[in-house]
């Protein structure tokens, strides 16, 4: 079967993001000044999303992330995938 790619649609609050918890990265690609990022995401179900990040996002300002060790994330995801 073949799959139906759809046009894309774009990206103006959280809840855009919210669709997609649960989902795992697959792949990030990007061209050769490691700028316009595509990453692929996709569900247990096998539904495949593609982000695409335009170089304009990559200001050192725009966007950024923290990255959390120990029990209080770990706890979060456990209770998720468990249904708690």
């Amino acid at each position: 079967m073949r799959r139906k790619k759809l046009k894309k649609q774009q990206i103006y609050c959280g809840q855009d993001f919210r669709d997609w918890e649960g989902y795992r990265i697959l792949q990030v690609q990007s061209d050769d000044l490691d700028r316009n990022v595509r990453i692929k995401l996709a569900n247990d179900e096998g539904h495949i999303v593609k982000l695409f990040l335009d170089d304009l996002c990559f200001d050192g300002e725009t966007m950024s992330y923290t990255e959390w060790q120990g029990a209080p994330h770990s706890e979060t995801i456990k209770k998720n995938r468990h249904g708690a």
